[in-house]
């Protein structure tokens, strides 16, 4: 990830579409109570008083439900939520706070991309490839490792790409707490012109226009994206789709709908079932738009399937052990996307993603039979895969080239090597994104950018697709480094927090390291699925674990108890088919106690070299990546 602290300022040049100018915006940050000398009171998230400047001032006094946790059923639709009681979001007060910005999504053109996994890789590929065509991009991702500017970085290549500057930061909130300011303002009018009606009183008190600190953040980013201009964006939800705040997009600006891999996290936020899931993702369709769908299922998915069985030798050890591949919930959520798709007045085109696009992993040479490479450095990630690609050009009729298999040696008039009549041949592509887990998701990236070029993107050509997926990397997704001090010694940080990514974690260490023993620094939110993830986990069969907390959002309020998840590795296990696994367990109270007994176990188990893995949430990753002096960006 580009350094923060090294990027440029610059200036914001407000768009003449925007309702508040900069300089009525800068006025309205002394007001309300936001003035310079109130934000020096703020605290931080870390208990620390902080001089801050008066946008971001009120960007702290927002309601935060990343750091509050997500009322339940929030993510469903009012209209299809069961429980009277629910607190469902809704995206009234989001449409309002951008009619008051000069609703800035209007002058976009947008990839939506959902989902339960995977979602913030394909964000990432597809951006990377959108750039290497010449595009300017704008990416929106959440939530961030150290910055919240991360989240929203825009640029024309690579190297130009990068985050919000402070200083456009701090404009761009001081735009949006003057437009909240006057949005409550016509409120509190609207509620006195209605004083005397009883029943109008009671409604208009019962509703706040008030966003939210994400709702907010979210507007900021469209704002900013509108403001330099891009090409296209590529936005990820934060919590389903149907009542996200990033679903305000409509058909006009919309020109694919992404979902990836959807499976159980955020329950009882989204209805409760994998159909409810299933169906707030699909919220983000709109009318006639195409939709690209990843490979479903979780580990079963026939990419994910396919690439795992051509890596792991112990493949058939593990099944044995109970840790195959889980059950097939792809019916399940095909079901409801092809409904949603298909229901009168939307009839969106759907692109199978597996089918459209096939990922083969190409084994090494010599004494590695894996197509996973740990190179030799000081990188900040140091995996590769090398998997070939095979496509077609027209992803909505892939079916057309196997009914004219002619056509498929005829080459494109002007086309560059490898592209041949409908399809598309990229031998050798060596990603950063490593793992069975992620053929899914250049999959549906792969199919997502192929699909733009169908709807006259024409700059995606062979060797844009294969500059961007070369270049893509996400921090905390398998990035495996140095353990500093530790020479011999690796350090896998990976943000998996379902069971489904734990799986996958657990299957790709045991690619990437197959001889080497593997010590599990484990630290989760207190409202995730915390046994399924400790038996999918064991499934790299660990020779310790260490259970220890990390603040969540900036609060430990939210953590999981170290002691919490030692029990339920104990009961994962109880429970586990086949041979049961030993292993150390140990409990420390700081990630830093835990990261030097996890090295200690290593030690102790035979000598320096070894993995100390750390995993459970992406909190639990940039927390390490502080402590062990890890950034940067890949090389």
């Amino acid at each position: 990830m580009r350094q923060l602290a090294g990027l440029s300022a610059a200036v914001l040049v407000s768009d003449g579409a925007c309702r508040h100018s900069l300089k009525q915006a800068a006025a309205a940050g002394t007001a309300a109570g936001f003035s310079s000398s109130s934000a020096a009171a703020v605290v931080d998230g870390d208990g620390a008083a902080d001089n801050i400047k008066p946008g971001q001032a009120f960007l702290q006094s927002l309601i935060d439900y990343e750091k509050l946790g997500v009322p339940k059923a929030a993510g469903v639709s009012s209209s299809s939520s069961s429980s009277s009681s629910a607190k469902s979001f809704d995206l009234r007060v989001m449409r309002q706070l951008l009619a008051e910005l000069g609703n800035p999504q209007q002058r976009l053109k947008v990839v939506h991309v959902a989902g339960t996994k995977g979602k913030g890789s394909v964000v990432v590929l597809l951006s990377a490839i959108l750039r290497a065509a010449g595009l300017t991009v704008g990416t929106y991702t959440s939530p961030h490792l150290f910055d919240i500017r991360e989240r929203v970085v825009a640029g024309g290549s690579a190297a130009a790409a990068a985050p919000v500057t402070e200083d456009d930061w701090e404009a761009l909130a001081v735009q949006a707490q003057a437009a909240v300011q006057t949005m409550q303002q016509q409120q509190q009018q609207q509620q006195q012109d209605a004083e005397g009606d009883i029943s109008t009183t009671s409604n208009s008190s019962s509703t706040s226009t008030r966003p939210s600190h994400f709702e907010v953040v979210t507007a900021m980013a469209l704002q900013h994206f509108a403001q330099q201009r891009v090409d296209i964006a590529v936005v990820e939800t934060g919590l389903g789709g149907a009542t996200d705040a990033t679903n305000v997009f409509g058909p006009q600006q919309l020109q694919a709908a992404v979902l990836t891999a959807i499976g159980l996290d955020h329950v009882e936020a989204l209805g409760g079932s994998l159909r409810s899931i299933a169906s707030a993702k699909a919220g983000i369709m709109k009318a006639g738009v195409p939709v690209v769908v990843g490979p479903q299922g979780g580990l079963g998915s026939s990419a994910a399937v396919a690439a795992a069985a051509a890596d792991a030798s112990d493949s058939r050890q593990l099944q044995q052990q109970g840790c195959g591949a889980g059950h097939d919930s792809g019916a399940v959520v095909w079901e409801v996307l092809r409904a949603a798709a298909g229901q009168p007045g939307m009839q969106c085109p759907v692109v199978a993603a597996e089918h459209a696009v096939q990922v083969t992993p190409v084994e090494g040479r010599g004494s590695s039979s894996s197509s996973i490479t740990i190179l030799d450095g000081p990188a900040p990630n140091l995996a590769r895969q090398t998997v070939d690609i095979r496509a077609a050009l027209d992803p909505l009729q892939e079916d057309r080239q196997q009914q004219q298999p002619q056509q498929q040696q005829q080459q494109v008039e002007g086309a560059a090597p490898g592209q041949q009549r409908g399809r598309l041949s990229l031998p050798g592509v060596r990603l950063q994104l490593v793992g069975g887990h992620q053929a899914g998701n250049v999959q549906t990236a792969v199919a997502a950018a192929l699909l733009l070029r169908q709807r006259g993107w024409s700059g995606i050509t062979a060797e844009a697709l294969a500059a961007g997926l070369q270049q893509a990397w996400l921090p905390g997704r398998f990035q495996v480094a140095e353990m500093p001090g530790s020479p011999g010694c690796h350090v896998v940080l990976d943000a998996a927090h379902t069971a489904d990514s734990a799986a996958a974690l657990a299957s790709t260490l045991r690619t990437a390291f197959p001889e080497q023993p593997v010590a599990l620094v484990l630290a989760m939110a207190g409202d995730k699925q915390h046994r399924e993830v400790c038996e999918a986990l064991q499934c790299c069969r660990p020779s310790a674990v260490v259970f220890t907390t990390v603040a969540i959002a900036a609060g430990h309020h939210r953590a999981a108890p170290p002691g919490t998840l030692a029990a339920q590795w104990q009961a994962a296990g109880m429970l586990a088919a086949g041979r049961r696994l030993r292993c150390r367990q140990l409990i420390q109270a700081s990630l830093g106690a835990a990261l030097e007994k996890a090295r200690h176990e290593l030690r102790a188990h035979g000598g320096r070299a070894g993995v100390v893995a750390v995993t459970g949430s992406l909190h639990a990753v940039a927390a390490a990546m502080k402590q062990l002096g890890l950034g940067g960006a890949a090389g």
